[in-house]
């Protein structure tokens, strides 16, 4: 059993919250595991936008839909802990596994993995299932993309049958082809990483290698084993080597987040947990991995810095030289969270700042599982508050699609799209399926419905 698998009140109820952190962590998961087919996508601006040398915009807006079937209404089951890739011109999303196992305060479900792979059309919000043999049904796994190849890559993952004994663990390594729409196992050799969940992975373009920190190889659901170590996998001869040996090292972590900075190639890692990721508090420090001098350095960072949290998202805007990360589930009042904050490393210190929107603490709980529907003081132009989602960013880092995750309600079905140059979200494919009743509803009693 592991919490986040559950809603944050979930948590609570289980007695698996630090006392300070019980009035964040009692939200109502009332989910419905009906699933809501996809609505059409949101109509994109026609007024011409300025591009960058390869053809993606230069704000990082979403592409413009060209044209689109409509033939499609196919919307992947609402799931957490799946993974995903977008493809180099950033108008494919692939997502691959997951959990869709649905929680419903205050009892632990009994998981349940799926292997199923889906890709969205990101420009005219889309989704088809595709019939490709792939990994075998895991969740927690580590993506990136080769934006030299055009394929996704994932290592690793986590699976097992039933609610109780060992799960097994992976490090093996698979590229999905988004020409082909195929899936490939990569043969590997050398020293790589130990079979593990919840690493997390970059591609260096300019080493053509993917880097792997990090990660759980407990095969105990009730304990985690954080892993510090990282590694390098050469995609030009699928060789494992370890990389990071110099410098002042991060603590061991799971349930963090990495971006790479590649005109650096400087990988950035923030937040997650240790052995006590089951409490928190979780860690709000940031690292950095210098990949041409193989050095590892703490980032000093001043500002208004986010609560450390797990289970969130990152990705690095090139232009604007910051980290930007977005959601997951912190130790505060609010617990899952929709915030983003922006890391500014072209000076030092560096300098966090909050960017403008998501939701905000209002009031606390009337009791377990008993939220009123305006706990937070809801922006609807963001995301609902969620964590454990699948993401892909942009190659240069200006944009960001995410998908589904595990909200206050259960678990979602819904997509969207970052513009880093404006930190603004757009709809890509809608569902109402996991969100807060006053996102989807007028007629209110609770949080969920």
């Amino acid at each position: 059993m592991y919490p986040q698998s559950l809603p944050s009140p979930t948590r609570a109820a289980l007695g698996l919250v630090a006392a300070a952190s019980v009035a964040a962590l009692l939200s109502v998961a009332c989910s419905s595991t009906t699933v809501v087919q996809a609505q059409p996508p949101v109509e994109e601006d026609a007024g011409a936008e300025a591009s960058t040398p390869d053809g993606l915009s230069a704000d990082g807006e979403r592409p413009a839909c060209t044209g689109t079937s409509g033939a499609s209404t196919a919307t992947p089951d609402p799931r957490g802990d799946a993974a995903g890739a977008l493809d180099p011109t950033a108008r494919r999303f692939v997502l691959f596994g997951g959990d869709v196992a649905v929680p419903i305060c205050p009892n632990v479900p009994t998981a349940k993995f799926v292997g199923d792979t889906w890709v969205l059309d990101v420009a005219c919000g889309e989704w088809r299932k595709l019939d490709a043999q792939g990994p075998s049904a895991r969740s927690r796994l580590a993506s990136t993309t080769d934006t030299t190849r055009g394929r996704g890559i994932f290592f690793g993952g986590r699976y097992r049958q039933g609610t109780s004994g060992a799960y097994t663990l992976y490090n093996d390594v698979w590229a999905f082809d988004f020409a082909a729409e195929t899936w490939a196992q990569l043969p590997t050799t050398g020293t790589g990483p130990s079979a593990r969940a919840n690493a997390t992975a970059v591609y260096d373009a300019e080493g053509d290698r993917v880097i792997v920190f990090g990660g759980n190889s407990s095969t105990n659901g009730l304990s985690f084993k954080p892993e510090a170590d990282a590694f390098a996998l050469d995609l030009k001869t699928n060789a494992w080597s370890p990389v990071g040996a110099n410098g002042t090292k991060p603590r061991g972590r799971l349930f963090h987040s990495m971006a790479i900075d590649a005109t650096t190639r400087t990988a950035y890692v923030f937040s997650g947990g240790d052995e006590n990721a089951f409490l928190g508090p979780f860690f709000k420090d940031v690292f950095a991995l210098d990949l041409a001098t193989d050095t590892w350095r703490e980032v000093a960072a001043t500002g208004d810095t986010p609560l450390g949290r797990i289970n969130g998202a990152a990705t690095f805007d090139s232009a604007q030289k910051r980290l930007l990360v977005f959601g997951g589930h912190d130790d505060g009042q609010v617990g899952n969270q929709n915030d983003l904050y922006a890391l500014d490393v072209s000076v030092t210190p560096a300098v966090w700042s909050r960017v403008e929107g998501g939701d905000t603490f209002n009031k606390p709980s009337a009791g377990q599982c008993d939220f009123a529907p305006d706990f937070t003081n809801v922006d609807k132009d963001r995301p609902d508050r969620r964590g454990a989602f699948a993401f892909g960013v942009r190659k240069d880092g200006r944009g960001l699609v995410l998908f589904g995750g595990k909200t206050d309600c259960g678990l979602a079905a819904d997509a969207w799209w970052m513009a880093a140059g404006s930190a603004k979200f757009t709809p890509v494919n809608q569902s109402p399926v996991g969100l807060s009743c006053v996102r989807v509803s007028t007629t209110c009693k609770g949080l969920c419905g």
